[in-house]
């Protein structure tokens, strides 16, 4: 038994992106979605206007970006929040490698909350400001952005986390102008929300 609403039409909807939900992922949606609303009445994860647009508004808008990466990627994504887009993107896509960046303690606790209830792997969170984040390894073939403000400070803070092939993806309102070494490279509409996903490359040889 599903606990949210309109959740059974996340499967439809989903096609429409290309992504099959099977049930299995349906019902950690389906707890990730009402264990999210719960938490929102004690802390500020998203609007209470959104509450009813959920499944429309956050998670078939940060699904829209699967199809984009690659195979066993390493993932970033900076200002996590809610946990949107990485949450959905790694209940659907178990091959990547995902960290979650969110400043906020509190919110960074739900994420370590919801990433242990869901039963999801290779998925870490850090409470830490990009600027501030230190990481191992390789760099990152993707590096998502779907909360973050200014651009200008978007594209600076992220160049340090991407490997010589690595991407930025923005959700904005509209493609944005000056870019400063960076080019587009992709833009899809975000067919359940408004405005553009962006794919970036920024030249690292200058």
């Amino acid at each position: 038994m599903f606990h949210v609403k309109h959740i059974k039409g996340l499967k439809e909807n989903a096609k429409v992106l290309g992504i099959d939900i099977d049930k299995g992922r349906l019902e950690k949606f389906d707890l990730y979605i009402s264990t999210l609303l719960k938490w929102n009445k004690k802390i500020n994860l998203i609007s209470r206007g959104d509450e009813d647009k959920i499944v429309e508004k956050h998670i078939l808008d940060s699904l829209t970006s699967v199809s984009v990466i690659g195979n066993r990627a390493k993932v970033l994504d900076i200002g996590s929040g809610a946990g949107f887009p990485g949450v959905p993107i790694k209940i659907v896509r178990k091959d990547i490698e995902m960290d979650l960046l969110e400043p906020k303690r509190r919110r960074y606790h739900f994420l370590k909350y919801i990433i242990s209830i869901l039963g999801l792997k290779g998925i870490e969170v850090y409470n830490v400001r990009a600027e501030e984040f230190r990481f191992s390894g390789r760099g990152y073939d993707i590096v998502f952005a779907r909360g973050v403000g200014r651009m200008s400070y978007l594209t600076e803070i992220v160049v340090p986390f991407l490997c010589s092939t690595g991407r930025l993806i923005t959700y904005r309102s509209s493609v944005p102008g000056d870019l400063k070494g960076w080019k587009v490279i992709e833009t899809r509409d975000r067919v359940f929300s408004r405005g553009k996903v962006i794919v970036l490359k920024y030249n690292l040889n200058g």
